[in-house]
């Protein structure tokens, strides 16, 4: 009757091992699961504490996803191929056995040095994914048998967390799924390229995270790319910001891949050595180096980027990218039907300025030219030193009222009617103005605060940016300007600030009107806003006006 106990011993642990098999194989929550499945292993083994990790293949490494009795700092750990218990398993895919947890030679976890361990991986179609680590206090040890039920355990594991894994990766879909749906519905839906970008923004870059930057390309008349717009970008834990900030175009070796339409994935921009010197630069600069370029076409023609970026190298998959590349066609198309109704509405503007300036052409020749010609006319009538009759000069006099008059009828034929309606928002105003500007340096817009203001006071705003644009292009030396437009409650800010060489003191004053301040203080003054200008020598320039709706 010697075997008794151990046959008896045997016994219990298959019944144990059949009733956690059962357990586990009915959970489909991945966390709760891998939290049972390490209970039951302790329990199965009558050990003391122990963990359960899963493997990420792209960084080589074990990660701890559920402990049971364990310090509080294990959960969560990471250990790379060769180092601690689960970095030897992964290295050798055997199981180990250790009568003391001090002969890993590490003191990575207090007060288990004395401890018996032992550790099994987890297999799934003879790739390892798993690693359970057991431990028992001191004087106890680890047997033969002991391994073979815990590797038992550790196939049915095996088979219950890729279960787990697939209900959650269907989740994970269904819920993309529907962010998709209401992405596409969000974007068609969307009036304006500003709304498309951020219906783009909120609804599919906010549910993933990683920071999101959508820049649109600039093209000439004949169809060639001559700049990059930052568009709008959303971060994790930020809210979408919608801006107009022109870089310089650099053609480089991946614009033939993307122009294809293909995805570049790239890891870590600071070391791969495919990468252009510019955007390693870039992503250094930001603190970002992983990056994902996705291509927006229309047309077969790529018409932007949407460009993913993470603050720690990364290997990007294809599970990440599919809610981008999926929604990428359908905002590429609304992005360039917008742009093509924008441009459509420009070109009437165009059209409408240049049949005013026929008509002010025409309206000029039939009034006051004729008059203008007529008092030619008698002038010649007229010998040097001969004092002209009276009916003459009453005839002058008449004529130069009529003048006078007409021209007075034309000016005010020529004031803005302020209860049409705007086809451009202010801010396009004047980013389109900005681009007119021969000299101005990188220009950058932020207005996603401006809620609109009267027509008159938009008008007198528009006139000072052009003014304090004009003068930045000019006498500024600057290498980038910012203009803010803000609405604060039923109040208005504008800010144009350079980082020029600022205005000397004799600038501001003496020769003031000539760098247009007076024209900007009066535009000010017209509309009861407050003006005023911040300078010093070296440290740039900022031109701020502040207007009140009860001001004026």
């Amino acid at each position: 009757m010697s075997g008794s106990k151990p046959v008896k011993g045997s016994i219990q642990q298959g019944e144990t091992l059949r009733r956690i098999v059962e357990n586990i194989s009915s959970e489909l929550d991945l966390r709760r699961l891998l939290t049972q499945i390490v209970e039951s292993a302790c329990e199965l083994l009558r050990a003391d504490d122990g963990s359960i990790g899963l493997v990420d293949s792209d960084a080589d490494l074990v990660r701890i996803e559920a402990t049971h009795k364990m310090p509080v700092k294990e959960l969560g750990s990471e250990w790379l191929r060769g180092v601690g218990l689960a970095g030897r398993v992964l290295e050798s895919q055997q199981p180990i056995v250790l009568e003391r947890y001090g002969e890993l030679g590490a003191d990575d976890i207090p007060g288990v040095q004395d401890n018996a361990v032992i550790g099994v991986p987890i297999f799934w179609r003879e790739k390892m994914t798993g690693f359970f680590g057991i431990g028992a206090k001191k004087g106890r040890r680890f047997s033969p048998e002991d391994v073979t039920q815990l590797e038992h355990l550790a196939r049915h594991a095996a088979i219950a967390i890729e279960n787990a894994r697939l209900f959650t990766e269907n989740e994970r879909s269904i819920v993309r799924t529907s962010h998709v749906l209401q992405a596409t519905e969000r974007i068609g839906n969307a009036m304006s390229v500003g709304e498309v970008i951020h219906a783009y923004l909120a609804q599919v870059a906010a549910n993933g995270r990683y920071t999101c930057t959508l820049v649109l390309y600039e093209f000439d008349d004949q169809g060639n790319k001559v700049g990059n717009i930052v568009r709008g970008r959303w971060s994790p834990g930020d809210k979408v910001e919608l801006m107009e900030y022109r870089v310089p175009t650099k053609r480089d070796f991946l614009d033939p891949i993307l122009a294809a339409g293909k995805t570049v994935r790239i890891a870590n921009a600071l070391t791969d050595p495919g990468v252009p010197k510019s955007l390693r630069e870039e992503q250094r600069r930001d603190r970002r180096p992983a990056v994902a370029l996705v291509p927006l076409m229309a047309d077969r023609l790529r018409i932007g980027l949407v460009i993913l970026s993470d603050p720690k190298p990364h290997e990007w998959t294809d599970d990440e990218l599919m809610p981008f590349q999926t929604t990428a066609a359908q905002l590429a198309s609304a992005l360039a039907i917008r742009r093509d109704h924008d441009a459509l509405i420009e070109s009437g503007r165009k059209l409408a300025v240049m049949e005013e300036r026929r008509k002010i052409a025409r309206d000029l020749h039939d009034s006051v030219t004729q008059v203008l010609f007529s008092l030619n006319l008698l002038a010649q009538t007229l010998e040097p030193g001969q004092v002209p009759p009276n009916e003459i000069v009453e005839r002058i006099n008449s004529l130069s009222r009529r003048g006078l008059q007409e021209m007075r009828t034309l000016l005010e034929e020529l004031r803005p009617v302020h209860s049409q309606p705007k086809i451009l928002s202010l801010g396009q105003r004047i980013s389109s103005y900005a681009a007119t500007v021969v000299g101005l340096p990188e220009y950058m817009l932020v207005d996603t605060s401006y809620q609109g203001s009267p027509a008159n006071v938009e008008e007198q705003l528009l006139g000072i940016a052009q003014e304090a644009l004009n003068n930045i292009a000019k006498h500024a030396n600057a290498k980038h300007v910012r203009v803010v437009l803000q609405s604060i409650g039923a109040s208005v800010k504008l800010r144009v600030e350079d980082d020029g060489m600022g205005l000397k003191r004799e600038s501001k004053n003496k020769r003031r009107s000539g760098l247009g301040l007076t024209s900007m203080k009066e535009r000010a003054t017209e509309i009861g806003a407050e003006f005023c200008v911040e300078t010093a020598a070296g440290q740039g320039t900022t031109i701020e006006a502040f207007w009140e709706e009860d001001a004026k």
